[in-house]
């Protein structure tokens, strides 16, 4: 009774795996679902069948299970590639401005590859194609957002001379860097001139106006990483306080 009790809980379990299958993990789970019968012969506990059912599960899982880490958009109609390079086969299209979710990145020789999901399927589209979509939105109103990456930031606006500029004031700990780009064509916008004011104990980053539009600060600090889209336009300065501690 206890062995066909272990049976069917094995048994419900497997389905539940295998039914979100895709053919690229079938080889995986029939391997998982084969070492999962062995420990049933084995006369294997409950609890050691318990751990290793997690365990295989969470290494056949796609990667998409995990949740994503950001989101894109296609720059053009390009390729998706069904594995990370130009060696896979081509398994779909984009359109110029399609919004993907990505759940990984995978570092080839040329490229970054970003993981998506493309009906129903893991699908790949060199990171270089894409346009990063900011993972917060400023506005004058916002007091502060909390990022991953730094405790806070904070945007405001001041109406200065004939241009429009940006300064990204960074206050403590000063290990930060910082990338403005414009998000209609991925402009970067260049660093004029970095300063330390004492009185005010922040580091000031000015960076050469651009045309009025929306554009995205991208906040790097170690391994990670955020981004912050605003809005900007007009003769205006733009102030936005990033406080790092």
């Amino acid at each position: 009774m206890f062995r066909e009790l272990r049976t069917v809980l094995v048994a419900v379990v497997a389905f539940a795996i295998v039914v979100p299958l895709s053919s690229q993990e079938e080889s995986c789970y029939v391997e998982a679902i084969a070492e999962i019968q062995a420990l049933i012969d084995a006369e294997a506990t409950l609890k050691e069948l318990e751990e290793t059912i997690v365990a295989l599960a969470g290494s056949c899982r796609p990667a998409s299970d995990g949740g994503e880490l950001y989101s894109v958009s296609a720059n053009a109609a390009v390729n998706l590639r069904g594995g990370p390079g130009t060696e896979y086969d081509v398994v779909g299209r984009t359109v110029a401005g399609q919004v993907f979710e990505v759940y990984s990145e995978t570092q080839g020789s040329r490229y970054t590859w970003l993981e998506l999901v493309y009906d129903g399927e893991p699908a790949y589209i060199a990171g270089s194609l894409t346009t990063r979509l900011p993972d917060h939105m400023l506005t004058e109103n916002d007091d502060a957002i909390f990022l991953d990456t730094v405790s806070c930031a904070a945007f405001h606006s001041t109406r200065r001379d004939s241009r429009t500029t940006v300064q990204v004031v960074e206050y403590g700990d000063s290990v930060a860097e910082y990338d403005v780009v414009r998000m209609s064509d991925n402009a970067t916008m260049r660093l004029l001139r970095s300063d330390y004011d004492a009185q005010t104990g922040g580091t000031y980053y000015r960076y050469g106006w651009q045309a009025a539009g929306l554009y995205t600060l991208a906040v790097t600090r170690g391994r990670r990483s955020d981004s912050i889209g605003f809005e900007i336009g007009g003769t205006k300065t733009h102030f936005i306080g990033v406080r790092c501690e």
